[in-house]
Order: structure tokens, then C-alpha cells, then sequence
């Protein structure tokens, strides 16, 4: 071996994977941990309005930020609990769109 062929190998499998062998390997676990990660976030989750704190109400509840999660909270408190969601819908800011669009995930119990 002359010059640098001492310290460098080039071999087909070199070439079909490209620098880093596994390459291939690293980008399928990234892509199915984002996959996983979107279908997870996607999912809202049913959320006991009476029960639940402002951190589960904006995270499982489409539409509710954190100040938002934090009033409804502090409206139970101050009110009692909502029976309803016409009773959520006396929270401000909380809108007839807000609740009907997470319907199906808010439990009164």
C-alpha cells in the first residue's frame, strides 16, 4: 500500500450506505418516533372538567391554552362545578365553538 491507502478503505458497502452506515437505521427510528409522536399528540383524551388541573385541561382539550385552562380552573373554584357545558360556556373566553369542537372529550362528572 502506497500514500494514504494505509488509512483509507473504500469498499462497495461504503458506497451503497454513504458515509455513515447506519444512516438508514437512524432515520427509520426517527421517523417512526415522530410518527408516534404526532399520533399521540393528535389524540385528545377525555378530561373530567371538574377534576382535572389547568395543565391536563390545555393539554387534552383542543384549542385551550394554559390562561385559559387556568380561568376555567379558578371559575370551578370560585363557582363550583360546571354541570354542563352551558355552564362551561359561562367561563370568559370559553365560546359555544370552543366547547363544541371538544365536546366529546369533556366529562361532567
Amino acid at each position: 500500500m502506497s500514500g494514504l491507502g494505509r488509512f483509507f478503505r473504500i469498499s462497495s458497502q461504503s458506497h451503497s450506505n454513504g458515509v455513515f452506515p447506519k444512516a438508514g437505521k437512524m432515520r427509520s427510528l426517527l421517523f417512526t418516533l415522530f410518527a408516534v409522536l404526532l399520533f399521540n399528540t393528535a389524540q385528545a383524551g377525555a378530561v373530567n372538567i371538574n377534576k382535572a388541573d389547568a395543565p391536563t385541561i390545555s393539554r387534552e382539550l383542543d384549542g385551550v391554552s394554559r390562561p385559559l385552562a387556568q380561568r376555567i380552573v379558578q371559575h370551578r373554584r370560585d363557582h363550583g362545578p360546571f354541570r354542563s357545558a352551558q355552564d362551561l360556556s359561562r367561563v370568559p373566553y370559553v365560546g359555544d365553538a370552543l366547547i363544541e369542537r371538544n365536546r366529546a372529550n369533556i366529562l361532567f362528572e
